[in-house]
């Protein structure tokens, strides 16, 4: 097990599988570390020490049912306090089909 697994094992089992998911992305684990996981990995674990690791341990949780691991998408996620709602009550909005007189339809392109 790498220190970030072990260090995020430490904060919970959502943010081990986060890091896991961030740090075995390459076929080899050091290759993780000459490329971004690593840092990536870093500046979670700090940013965890600053926001609680309840909330790192949620965000993570919420970043792996997207199924896109980022550095990024967590600190949005905290940023934006979606780690405190709820994963189901998530209300997802239906696509709504625009109509308009310049769309045209799939027989256009027979």
């Amino acid at each position: 097990m790498l220190f970030f697994e072990r260090e995020a094992l430490k904060i919970g089992e959502n943010t081990h599988l986060a890091f896991s998911q961030l740090l075995h992305q390459r076929t080899y684990p050091a290759q993780a570390f000459k490329r971004n996981a690593a840092r990536t990995c870093a500046g979670l674990l700090s940013m965890a020490k600053k926001v609680s690791y309840e909330r790192m341990e949620r965000a993570c949780e919420r970043a792996l049912g997207y199924n896109s691991l980022s550095y990024t998408l967590i600190k949005s996620i905290l940023d934006r306090e979606l780690d405190r709602l709820d994963l189901h009550d998530e209300i997802i909005a239906p696509t709504v089909i625009i109509q308009h007189e310049n769309l045209r339809g799939a027989q256009a392109y027979q």
